[in-house]
């Protein structure tokens, strides 16, 4: 990778960590708690890549910030292709210049698929928690995991 590549690549991972970091200290201001989560490096499809030294000079950066300001961070592989609300596999029905869509054929949702892997990561992020945490979390969990369907239910295009 030439001297220049790297330095814009540092660029965008010193950006990305302080944009994030901002994010972090506005929700501890208002009393939340954050869960930063980020979906693991594929080592197969991105073997002896620039790209995979910087998603994983990223995460470290991410986990060092979430370490400092006392937020968890947990890996998540999740897929744009599943529907969010059903989770039965969609179909791309259209691309555009920035975005692929996807359709769902058994409940008719649509989104964009960027859009639904991060909600499906943290759907199975709360999946996750409900199988291996007490009965508190599992509460949690599925009250958080229900509020987000419930919010798909009412807002069908929000993923678009």
């Amino acid at each position: 990778m030439s001297a220049k590549e790297r330095r814009l690549n540092d660029a965008f991972i010193a950006s990305a960590v302080s944009e994030l970091r901002k994010l972090v200290r506005k929700a501890a201001k208002r009393g939340a708690s954050v869960i930063v989560l980020v979906e693991p490096v594929d080592p197969e499809t991105l073997r002896s890549t620039g790209l995979q030294g910087t998603l994983t000079r990223l995460r470290k950066r991410l986990r060092n910030m979430a370490t400092y300001e006392g937020v968890l961070f947990e890996t998540v592989r999740a897929s744009g292709k599943y529907c969010p609300r059903c989770g039965r596999e969609g179909r791309e029905t259209r691309r555009t210049k920035h975005s692929r869509i996807y359709e769902c054929p058994y409940c008719g949702l649509a989104w964009d698929r960027d859009q639904g892997a991060l909600l499906n990561m943290v759907l199975r992020y709360f999946e996750r928690l409900r199988k291996d945490e007490c009965d508190d979390v599992t509460t949690l969990a599925e009250t958080v995991m229900a509020a987000m369907r419930e919010w798909l239910e009412k807002h069908p295009k929000g993923l678009l």
